[in-house]
C-alpha cells in the first residue's frame, strides 16, 4: 500500500496509478484480513445486448489496414469506417463501407480477394468481391482485435478479448458463418494473429507479455514463447513456419526458433513500442513499425552465437 502512495517513487506501479480514495479502500481491505470472495469474483457472462453512443464526428483514427492479396486494393478504416482504395487507379475510393457502430479495429483480405473482413466492438462484417455487405458475426466477449483467413478461403480466425482476463480465438465457417471452433489463447488481450503459409499453424501475440504458436491440428500450443517484457502487438511467420518473428510495447523485435523454442535473434535498437512487423517475400528481411513514428526494415539478421556485437540486424530508418 505504501508503494501506492503519491510520494512514492516505485518502478511500479506508476505514480498515482490510484486516487487517495482508492488506497484507503485497499488498506482498509488489507488490515481487515483481505477476505476473497472466490463466488463474487467469478467469471460472469457478458451482457447480450449492448447500447454504445454514436462517435464523435471529430473522431476519426485509423486503426487497422489491409491490401489484397493481388496488391490492387487497400482497405483503410477511418473510425468506423471503411474506405477501399484502387491503388492501380491513382488510389481513386472504389467504396466507403459503413455498418460499425465502433471503431474498425482490424482488417483483412482473404487470399482470393473474394472477401474482405472488418471488425469492431464485439461485430465482424464480411463483404464480398464486390464490396457488398455479405454477413455479420456478433457471438463476441469483446473487441475483435484481429482476423486472418485461412489459406484455403474456407474460414476466418477472430480474436476478442476480456482486457486482463482472457483472449479468445475462434474460427468461423464463411459459407454458413458458424462457429467451427474456439480457445482460450491468453490471459489478457490479443494484438495480433498470424497464419503460417501452409496453414497448419496460428500464432497469437498477447496482452500478457506472451506469443503463442497454435498447431491447429488439436488446437494445442506448439509453442509458448516467454522472453518479451510487455504486451506483444505483432507476430509473423517466416514462410517456412520455423521461424516467428515478434515485437512488443517493450521495444524489442525478436525471432524466435520454433523447433528449440529459443530466441535466435534480439534487435534493440526501437525508441518506443513497436506496433506491427512483416517478412519481406524473400524472408531476407523484417520490417517494423514503431511509436516513435518511424518504420524500419532489418536486414542481414544474424542469428546468436555466443558472441558479444553492437547489433544483430543492419537497420534502415524510413521516414517521411
Amino acid at each position: 500500500v505504501q508503494t501506492l502512495q503519491p510520494g512514492a517513487d516505485p518502478h511500479m506501479p506508476p505514480k498515482d496509478q490510484l486516487s487517495p480514495r482508492a488506497i484507503a479502500a485497499l488498506e482498509t481491505w488489507v488490515n481487515d484480513g483481505a477476505s476473497w470472495d472466490a463466488e463474487a469474483l467469478k467469471d460472469r457472462p457478458s451482457p447480450k445486448r449492448d447500447q454504445l453512443a454514436s462517435l464523435p464526428p471529430s473522431y476519426a483514427p485509423s486503426l487497422a489496414l489491409a491490401m489484397s492479396a493481388d496488391g490492387k486494393r487497400l482497405a483503410v478504416s477511418r473510425a468506423n469506417r471503411v474506405a477501399v482504395h484502387d491503388l492501380e487507379n491513382k488510389n481513386a475510393v472504389l467504396a466507403t463501407l459503413e455498418g460499425h457502430r465502433d471503431t474498425v479495429q482490424a482488417l483483412a483480405w482473404s487470399a482470393d480477394g473474394k472477401w474482405l473482413a472488418s471488425s469492431d466492438y464485439r461485430s465482424v462484417r464480411l463483404w464480398n468481391a464486390e464490396l457488398k455487405p455479405a454477413g455479420e458475426i456478433t457471438a463476441f466477449e469483446g473487441r475483435v482485435t484481429a482476423l486472418a483467413f485461412a489459406p484455403d478461403n474456407q474460414s476466418l480466425y477472430t480474436a476478442d478479448s476480456q482486457p486482463a482476463v482472457r483472449g479468445t480465438v475462434r474460427q468461423w465457417s464463411l459459407a454458413e458463418r458458424k462457429p467451427l471452433a474456439d480457445w482460450v489463447a491468453h490471459a489478457d488481450s490479443i494484438y495480433a494473429l498470424a497464419l503460417s503459409k501452409d496453414g497448419k499453424q496460428l500464432a497469437t501475440a498477447g496482452g500478457d507479455e506472451v506469443a503463442t504458436v497454435w498447431a491447429l491440428a488439436d488446437r494445442k500450443p506448439r509453442a509458448i514463447l516467454e522472453g518479451h517484457q510487455g504486451a506483444v502487438y505483432g507476430v509473423a511467420f517466416k514462410s517456412d513456419g520455423e521461424q516467428l518473428a515478434t515485437v512488443s510495447a517493450d521495444h524489442e523485435l525478436l525471432v524466435w526458433d520454433l523447433k528449440t523454442k529459443l530466441k535466435m535473434t534480439e534487435v534493440r535498437v526501437h525508441k518506443g513500442g513497436v506496433t506491427g512487423l512483416g517478412w519481406t517475400p524473400d524472408d531476407k528481411a523484417i520490417v517494423t513499425s514503431c511509436e516513435d513514428g518511424l518504420a524500419r526494415i532489418f536486414t542481414e539478421i544474424q542469428t546468436h552465437d555466443g558472441a558479444q556485437r553492437s547489433s544483430t540486424a543492419k537497420e534502415r530508418k524510413l521516414a517521411g
